[in-house]
């Protein structure tokens, strides 16, 4: 699990990728830009805008740039990498073999897919199994596929939104073990002091906001679009939204049995004399509950019946 700010570490010569792949050793924790400066990176990233410009091709060159779409489609297929230097140097290895810049991005955006499938898929196969498996549900992962693959979809959610909200319930072990098992990360956004005596922001977030906030993020850029293809499978993705669904209806069943039983209870109290009108309250606040819960229900039944259409649709093709 990465706590804390993150720390300047190397990023890869974009410009070379294009030209057929150099990766020289950048000196001092940056590397060199096709301009001749050097240009820094964070947390093992290049400024995601620097390293798609550099990867997609040589700076200053705006009308260049404006008139290839192929230019335009290699920008925007490397900004999805995020500059993080061991996608960059995945990606140099696939160009090698004759890939172009965009088959390439779409082939490690695929293969990130089938990591986090594949990963999903054991834990409900297993069950409760070993290791760090047993510490996340399918329901927990696919709730944060959801959350990371909707349109317009955050960046970074907060830490303590998410740990104390109905999907992790207050659950620290589920989010640490996912942060190992390289699904998320956890960035704590703070000030660090440096040698010009200022204050410097590192992590997420804009000047002024968050400082000193912890959120909770994907572990790779990548898995930005590796998601929402996840989200939209009619295999893996189905089947993992069938679980989460079942998942729930099953929490929501449990719930109101409980509910059911305290009704029965009140009920044989009775509505009069001593306490009749704290347990008329109660009642109403349960009866609410209730109400909340066939819904949830009734929400999930869809959810069910649309992953099943999909896992059918895709047997027949």
């Amino acid at each position: 699990c990465s706590y804390g700010h993150t720390t300047a570490a190397g990023a890869v010569p974009a410009a070379d990728v294009v030209a057929g792949g150099r990766l020289p050793a950048p000196p001092g924790g940056s590397t060199q830009s096709s301009a001749g400066g050097w240009f820094p990176a964070r947390g093992g990233e290049a400024a995601p805008r620097t390293a798609a410009r550099e990867v997609a091709g040589p700076d200053g060159d705006e009308a260049h740039e404006a008139d290839e779409p192929a230019h335009q489609a290699a920008l925007a297929a490397v900004a999805i990498l995020g500059g993080r230097l061991a996608d960059l140097q995945l990606l140099v290895r696939k160009m090698t073999t004759g890939l172009s810049v965009v088959q390439a991005v779409d082939e490690i955006v695929t293969e990130a897919r089938a990591e986090l499938g594949a990963r999903a898929m054991q834990q409900l196969q297993a069950g409760q199994g070993e290791g760090e498996a047993d510490l996340w549900t399918v329901r927990q992962f696919w709730r944060l596929v959801e959350a990371f693959s909707v349109d317009n979809a955050p960046e970074r959610l907060d830490y303590h939104a998410l740990l104390f909200g109905p999907v992790f319930k207050g659950d620290r072990r589920a989010i640490a073990a996912l942060a190992r098992s390289n699904v998320l990360s956890v960035v704590q956004l703070r000030g660090v002091q440096h040698q010009d005596g200022h204050r410097h922001r590192h992590g997420f977030g804009s000047r002024g906001s968050g400082e000193g906030r912890t959120f909770v993020t994907l572990s790779r850029p990548v898995l930005r679009a590796a998601v929402r293809q996840l989200g939209s499978d009619a295999r893996v993705g189905a089947g993992l939204r069938l679980a989460a669904a079942k998942e729930d209806v099953k929490d929501s069943e449990a719930a109101i049995r409980k509910v059911t039983e305290e009704l029965a209870a009140i009920a044989a109290l009775g509505s009069g004399g001593k306490g009749g009108d704290a347990l008329r309250k109660r009642r109403e606040l349960l009866l609410a509950r209730l109400e909340k819960e066939n819904q949830n229900i009734a929400a999930n039944e869809v959810a069910i019946k649309k992953a099943k259409a999909m896992l059918a649709s895709a047997e027949i093709e």
